[in-house]
C-alpha cells in the first residue's frame, strides 16, 4: 500500500502542485484546516479521472467539511483547475494566449501533469505472493490475522470463535471507543478473493461480503449491461441507496458484509435489502473440519437477534438478491381476488384500462371499471374504495367508501350484488381541511395500509377510522403521517407491495364470465 500525504503532493519548498495553486488563486483558503483534505481529495480524483465533470467533483468533496463555509471558492477553484487546455486539464504551463507577460510568484509551481502519481519506490513494493498469503501481526495480548483464502479464514475463525471479524474496518474506531470490541483477536477478511466477487445468475445476483460499496456501485452498472430492464429494478434501487451512504472515502472502504453484520443492524441499507428479499449466506467448519453452509432471510427476526443469531464460528460470505420480474405499479388498481377494480381518472386513462384487460384476461382475471359521480376530480382509487377485511366462510369481506361520493349504483350492483363483499360508509375524516397546494381531498384519511387480515397502518390523527377498525377486531399501528398530505398522498399511496402471499380467490361467483 502506498500512502501519499499532502506534503508529498507539493509545498512551499519544492513547489505547489497545480491543484494547490488553483486553490490559492481562487481564494479557497480561509482558516486552512480543511485545505490539506481538500487537496488530497481532488488530487485523487484527478489521478483517477483526468477530466472530471462538475458533478464528479462535487461528489468527491462530499466527505470534506469546511467549517468556514468556504465551499463556493473551493469548488470554483477545482472547476477552474479542470478546464480544458492543450494538455487536457488546464493545469499545465501551456497556453494558447499570445500574452508574453509572466506573473511573478513568491512560491514556485511544479510543472507536471497533476493526473500523474509519484512513483512508489520499487524496493518497497510488496510482492504478489505476500498479498495472497495469510499473515498475522501480534503485539502484547493483541493479534491481527489477515487470511489470504476462504479456507484460512474459516480455520482461523474456528480456532478463535470469539474473535472480532472486520472487513472494511470503518467502524473499528467506534467499537473501540464504546467498549464493544471485547476480543483481543481481530480477523480482517477484506483480502479473501472469494469474498470480493459479484456474480449474476438467471434469477439472482450474489454479492461477496467483502465487496466495497464503491466497487458494488460499479459492478451493478457493469452487470446491468444487456440485461432486461424488468429484472433490474433492484439494481436501480440499490445504486441509489449506496449513493447516499457516507462519502466516497467511506464507500471506498466500507463493505456490504460489514454493513449488514455490524453492531448497528439498523444501518441505511437494511430496510432496502429486506424489501428486496435479500438472503444472507454463511459458512463454517464443524467439529470434523467439514465446511458447512446455512442461510437466512434478512428480516425482522435477523435484525432483532442481531449478528449473534447463529454460532460464533459462522462467517457471512455473501448476500443473494433476487432479480425482479416484469410488473407494474398498481396505485390505480384495486385487486379483490381475481377481480381488478379500476377507475378512469386524472391518473388512469381508458387506454391503460384496455391494456390491462387485454393482458390479464388470459390469466383468469376480470377487470371492472367503476365510477364515483360525486368525485369531480378523481385521482387514485385507494381514496375512494378501500378493502378492510377479506371474506371468509363465516363472514363477508368489508369495503369502505366515502358516503359523500358513493359508487354508481349500476356498478355496485353489477360487481358486488350477490358477492362475498359488503360495502359500508367510511367514517368522516378527523378534519375536512385540506392542506394548501394538496391535490387530493380530505378522504386521504382512508388511505391506510392493511398488512394482514387483522392489522393496519393508520395515520395517528384519524381517530374515527381507528375506532371503526378496532371495532372490527383490526389492530391499528398508528404513525404520524399527516404532513405527507400536502404531497397528495398518504400511507397506501406512498408504499408499494413487492410481493404478497395468497391465492386468486373468486369472491364474486355471481360474475361467471370474464368481462370483454
Amino acid at each position: 500500500m502506498a500512502v501519499t500525504t499532502v506534503e508529498g503532493v507539493g509545498g512551499t519548498e519544492k513547489g505547489l502542485h497545480p491543484v494547490q495553486r488553483s486553490l490559492v488563486d481562487s481564494h479557497g483558503l480561509q482558516c486552512g484546516f480543511c485545505t490539506p483534505g481538500m487537496v488530497m481529495t481532488m488530487y485523487t480524483l484527478f489521478h483517477n479521472v483526468p477530466q472530471p465533470t462538475a458533478d464528479q467533483m462535487e461528489r468527491a468533496l462530499e466527505g470534506n467539511l469546511c467549517r468556514c463555509t468556504g465551499y463556493r471558492p473551493i469548488i470554483d477553484a477545482f472547476k477552474q483547475a479542470s478546464k480544458a487546455c492543450p494538455c487536457g486539464l488546464g493545469l499545465c504551463q501551456q497556453s494558447d494566449s499570445t500574452d508574453s507577460s509572466i506573473e511573478t510568484r513568491t512560491v514556485t509551481e511544479q510543472n507536471r501533469d497533476p493526473s500523474q502519481s509519484f512513483i512508489f519506490p520499487p524496493e518497497l513494493q510488496v510482492k504478489e505472493e505476500y498479498r495472497k498469503s495469510s499473515v498475522v501481526f501480534t503485539k502484547g495480548d493483541y493479534s491481527w490475522y489477515r487470511p489470504g483464502s476462504l479456507s484460512d479464514l474459516l480455520q482461523i475463525k474456528q480456532q478463535h470463535p470469539d474473535a472480532c471479524l472486520l472487513m472494511g474496518c470503518t467502524s473499528v474506531g467506534f467499537l473501540l471507543r464504546t467498549g464493544q470490541m471485547k476480543s483481543k483477536t481481530i480477523i480482517c477478511g477484506s483480502n479473501v478473493p472469494d469474498l470480493c466477487t459479484v456474480e449474476m445468475t438467471d434469477t439472482e445476483f450474489i454479492i461477496g461480503s467483502a465487496v466495497t460499496m464503491r466497487s458494488l456501485e460499479q459492478a451493478l452498472t457493469d452487470k446491468a449491461k444487456g440485461v432486461n430492464e424488468n429484472q433490474l429494478r433492484t439494481f436501480d434501487a440499490l445504486q441509489d441507496g449506496l449513493r447516499w451512504i457516507g462519502a466516497d472515502q467511506i464507500r471506498n472502504m466500507a463493505t456490504i458484509g460489514g454493513h449488514i453484520m455490524s453492531q448497528a443492524p439498523n444501518h441505511d441499507l437494511q430496510t432496502l435489502l429486506m424489501a428486496m428479499g435479500a438472503q444472507l449466506n454463511f459458512l463454517y467448519l464443524d467439529k470434523n473440519n467439514t465446511q458447512k453452509s446455512m442461510s437466512c432471510k434478512l428480516d425482522d427476526t435477523f435484525l432483532q437477534n442481531g449478528p449473534g443469531r447463529f454460532g460464533s464460528a459462522e462467517i457471512m460470505t455473501s448476500i443473494s438478491i433476487p432479480l425482479t420480474s416484469k410488473c407494474f405499479d398498481a396505485a390505480e388498481v384495486l385487486r379483490l381476488g381475481k377481480d381488478l377494480i379500476v377507475q378512469q381518472s386524472m391518473t388512469a386513462n381508458r387506454k391503460g384500462i384496455d391494456w390491462l384487460r387485454r393482458h390479464v384476461k388470459s390469466r383468469g382475471y376480470r377487470v371492472h371499471e367503476v365510477h364515483f359521480p360525486e368525485d369531480m376530480d378523481p385521482v387514485h382509487i385507494d381514496a375512494s374504495l378501500v378493502p378492510l377485511v377479506p371474506p371468509t366462510n363465516e363472514r363477508k369481506g368489508i369495503l369502505i367508501t366515502p358516503p359523500d361520493r358513493p359508487m354508481r349504483k349500476d356498478d355496485k350492483d353489477k360487481i358486488f350484488k350477490g358477492s362475498s363483499w359488503e360495502i359500508i360508509d367510511a367514517p368522516f375524516p378527523n378534519s375536512m381541511i385540506v392542506p394548501e397546494c394538496c391535490e387530493s381531498t380530505a378522504w386521504l384519511s382512508i388511505n391506510m395500509l392493511m398488512v394482514g387480515p387483522d392489522k393496519a397502518i393508520v395515520e395517528e390523527t384519524e381517530l374515527p377510522l381507528i375506532n371503526l377498525l378496532e371495532s372490527l377486531g383490526i389492530k391499528c399501528i398508528r404513525v404520524p403521517y399527516r404532513d405527507s398530505y400536502i404531497f397528495g398522498g398518504s400511507i397506501h399511496c406512498q408504499t408499494l407491495d413487492v410481493r404478497r402471499n395468497g391465492k386468486r380467490y373468486n369472491y364474486s361467483p355471481n360474475i361467471d364470465s370474464i368481462e370483454n
